[in-house]
This record gives C-alpha cells, structure tokens and sequence, in this order.
C-alpha cells in the first residue's frame, strides 16, 4: 500500500502550482501564503486546505494526508477528476 503525502511533501509541491496542478486554471493560481513565504494551509484529521487564488476567483483544495475511506468515497462520488463544485457562501468560493 503507498501512503499518502506528507504535510511537508505538499508544503513544499504547493509552492510551485504550476508543475503539480493538471488543472489549466489551478496551474495559473496563486497559493495564498504564511508570512515567510509558505503556502497557507488549514489542517484537519484527514485533510488538508490550500487556498488558491486564479484572477477574481478563489479556490479551496483539499488534499488527504491520512486515510479515510468514508471521506474519500464522500468526494469521489460528488464530482469528476477536475470539476468545480460552487458552493452556496458569501465568497463564491469553489471547491476542487
């Protein structure tokens, strides 16, 4: 079984939108960063938030660092590779 990425591994791929998005628009974004310079990241159980900003939109993308099956089954079957899901908030944000 291969393990998921570590919080360092997507700290330092992050910083580089361009190489590891295969999506156009993300591959243009800007990675919203800490004051050093790193990218910004919201950490959950299973998950972890970047927020990506492409022109006037902004993205959320998550990206797993531990298993969790009901989580990843949850996101597989509410969108396809690469579609945006809007959500209903103040900010119009989008999810990958």
């Amino acid at each position: 079984m291969v393990g998921y990425p570590s919080l360092e591994q997507y700290q330092t791929a992050l910083q580089h939108p361009e190489h590891v998005f295969t999506d156009p628009e993300l591959k243009r974004g800007q990675i919203k960063v800490t004051g050093l310079g790193l990218p910004l990241v919201q950490c959950g159980g299973f998950a972890l938030t970047y927020s990506v900003n492409v022109g006037a939109h902004r993205y959320a993308v998550r990206c797993f660092h531990k298993e969790s099956k009901h989580l990843e089954d949850r996101y597989e079957g509410s969108l396809a590779p690469g579609q945006y899901h809007r959500t209903p908030t103040p900010d119009t944000r989008n999810w990958l």
